[in-house]
């Protein structure tokens, strides 16, 4: 759905009935057009959203519609249950390449016992910030956390891209 792009995100939630009128910002809400086909509308807005900007609970802007529609757009080319595929294809892909990194001599991933989605810490013996530039040489982009730390993540764009990572972490380290 959306690029890295380092700028604004897009949050998806859920709340009760009692508080959906008090939720800042819109709502895209599945529906049928005049032929009885699925659409997507932004629905259950107040018209202080777009006349008494005073008394609006959030003023979205055009651009962070625009993103808010894109991902819209995606989650509906999906599929009913093509989130929750993506979600967990990429749980999948993270798992392994965790473990893959872990069996290299130099590198320990995940740093933390715990669940993660797609991105995990990988404790490196050298020095992060050269280690990832190395990475970034080689075309993967990793982020340095401190001195020996390495964020990793693996997304539906580049999880076919697992074993070049791995062969480079073998490269670098």
């Amino acid at each position: 759905g959306l690029p890295t792009a380092y700028g604004m995100g897009l949050g998806i939630f859920a709340c009760s009935d009692d508080f959906l009128r008090q939720v800042p910002g819109r709502l895209v809400g599945a529906s049928e057009d005049a032929d009885g086909d699925r659409a997507y509308t932004l629905t259950l807005q107040t018209r202080e959203q777009h006349i008494r900007k005073e008394r609006a609970t959030s003023n979205v802007c055009t651009n962070q519609a625009w993103v808010a529609l894109r991902a819209a757009i995606h989650a509906a080319t999906l599929g009913p249950d093509g989130l929750v595929d993506l979600a967990n294809d990429c749980v999948r892909e993270a798992a392994d390449l965790a473990d893959r990194i872990d069996g290299l001599s130099g590198a320990a991933a995940p740093v933390h016992d715990r669940h993660h989605f797609r991105e995990f810490a990988v404790r490196v013996d050298q020095p992060a910030p050269a280690v990832a530039e190395d990475l970034e040489a080689e075309g993967f982009a990793v982020h340095a956390i401190g001195d020996h730390l390495l964020q990793v993540c693996v997304t539906d764009l580049n999880a076919g891209k697992t074993d070049g990572l791995v062969a480079a972490f073998e490269e670098v380290l």
